[in-house]
């Protein structure tokens, strides 16, 4: 699990926890790529909508091994999105 404050900047450091987990567990360099695209895409759609206007915003970013598989779950108390709201 990684914690990061809510900023670009530290985007980083989440890419850096996808790759050791994914090199940890043996994950192919396919799979840990697309991982790292995927959940730093989440946590810029964070950063950017959920704490548009909160300064000290964190997020949590954790993985979960079982098996062969890898669940990615992020944490974060930004402004929730309701989906139904677009046109």
């Amino acid at each position: 699990e990684v914690v990061i404050p809510a900023k670009m900047v530290s985007l980083r450091d989440v890419r850096d926890f996808i790759e050791q987990i994914g090199r940890k567990h043996k994950f192919s360099e396919k799979v840990i790529n697309s991982f790292k695209l995927v959940v730093e895409e989440a946590c810029t759609n964070i950063i950017r909508h959920g704490y548009m206007d909160i300064k000290d915003g964190k997020i949590t970013v954790r993985a979960i091994i079982r098996r062969l598989s890898l669940t990615i779950v992020i944490i974060d108390q930004g402004k929730s999105f309701d989906p139904r709201q677009i046109k």
